[in-house]
């Protein structure tokens, strides 16, 4: 099955400044937004696809504890999604 890429639409937003590097890291990982969804609810966060969505876009604020979920899901350390850290 070939999956099509959907090209984002919207803007980003201005509510975390980790949304892109989070896309980023899970398009290197080969992980689709399924894909790093589950391996955050393995984690403990029960997350959906539509917050997920929302974090990457940046029209969701995240609170540390929550980045560390992620930056674990994705192989990386907390500090590591900051955009600063590129």
């Amino acid at each position: 099955m070939v999956r099509k890429m959907r090209i984002r639409k919207k803007p980003f937003g201005n509510k975390n400044n980790i949304g892109q590097k989070v896309i980023k890291l899970r398009k290197k990982k080969g992980y689709s937004q399924k894909d790093l969804l589950t391996r955050i609810q393995l984690l403990g966060w029960d997350l959906d696809d539509a917050v997920l969505s929302k974090i990457e876009g940046q029209e969701r604020s995240i609170k540390y504890d929550e980045q560390k979920i992620l930056a674990q899901a994705l192989g990386v350390g907390p500090d590591e999604l900051d955009n600063d850290n590129e």
